[in-house]
This record gives structure tokens, C-alpha cells and sequence, in this order.
């Protein structure tokens, strides 16, 4: 693959904090830019995309994040779906024609 996608869970969450829901590899051999981002979460978290990545060297990585503007949930399963451009080059996360996600997992801290 031209582009590695590993996915960060995060414990201890608060609402107002910013996290990396996804780590982004550059395997081509020209920079590229992250597009697009689709976080997909449950009701008790919501998250925002902050500033995409642009510029990702060939094999450097860059972290997508995210801000958190709400936290309710013990644990909330969260599927993020990404493109990427270049010049020449559009790869999106999918299997075949089908769009993909890679899911992990946010914990709330507790509001003692």
C-alpha cells in the first residue's frame, strides 16, 4: 500500500481536548496532502477534525487530530474515513469500490 493508516485509541478523554485518532505514512515519492476526514462516533462522543495535514514527505508520517466537544460515554467505538491527494494521485481507505473505515476506541475520564 502507498499509504499506512494506523488508528490511536485514547484513554482518559476530556471535553476541549485534542487527540490523534489516526497516524498517516507517505510510501510514495512525492508529497501528499490529507483531503478528507469522516469521524463516525456514537452518541455519548463528538469530535471535530481539526487542521488536516499537508505536506507529508515521502515516508514521513503525520498525525490527523481531532477536538473533542463532548465525552459522556465510558468507551465509545469511533470509525474514521480518509483520502489523501498528490499530484497525480487520489488514494482513499477502501477495499476495492467500497469506502473503508479503521476503528478505534475513545474512554471518557470520569467526571469526579
Amino acid at each position: 500500500a502507498f499509504v499506512g493508516y494506523d488508528g490511536t485509541s485514547s484513554d482518559n478523554v476530556t471535553t476541549g481536548e485534542d487527540i490523534t485518532i489516526l497516524t498517516v505514512t507517505n510510501r510514495f515519492e512525492q508529497p501528499i496532502n490529507v483531503t478528507y476526514v469522516n469521524l463516525d462516533s456514537g452518541p455519548n462522543v463528538s469530535l471535530s477534525p481539526n487542521q488536516l495535514p499537508e505536506d507529508i514527505g515521502p515516508g514521513d508520517e503525520a498525525a490527523v487530530t481531532a477536538s473533542v466537544e463532548g465525552c459522556t460515554s465510558p468507551t465509545e467505538d469511533i470509525s474514521v474515513t480518509v483520502t489523501v491527494a498528490g499530484d497525480g494521485v487520489k488514494v482513499k481507505l477502501s477495499d476495492g469500490s467500497e469506502t473503508v473505515s479503521r476503528s478505534f476506541e475513545v474512554s471518557c475520564a470520569s467526571e469526579n
